[in-house]
């Protein structure tokens, strides 16, 4: 586990566009692309927002979505920001 940790920091990227190679630059916050960390934070993060807002809501995977229906634009707006 710690070296799974351990190998979180010190990770570099390039970019290739064509034939040209851009300078290495530092990750310095996130998780390697393809890691299984990834998705189980999202979640863990993600998984209470439907039981903390007013609105109908549903939650699947990785997409929330949340609506109000009514007459009055200004009224659905302001709902829809709280």
């Amino acid at each position: 586990m710690l070296k799974f940790i351990s190998s979180l920091s010190n990770r570099t990227f390039q970019v290739r566009v064509g034939s040209t190679l851009s300078m290495t630059k530092q990750l310095d916050t996130g998780t390697p692309q393809g890691s299984i960390l990834s998705p189980i934070l999202f979640t863990i993060v993600i998984n209470d927002l439907p039981g903390n807002i007013t609105s109908s809501s549903t939650l699947y995977v990785d997409e929330f979505c949340f609506w109000e229906s009514g007459s009055y634009i200004e009224h659905l707006f302001e709902r829809c920001q709280d």
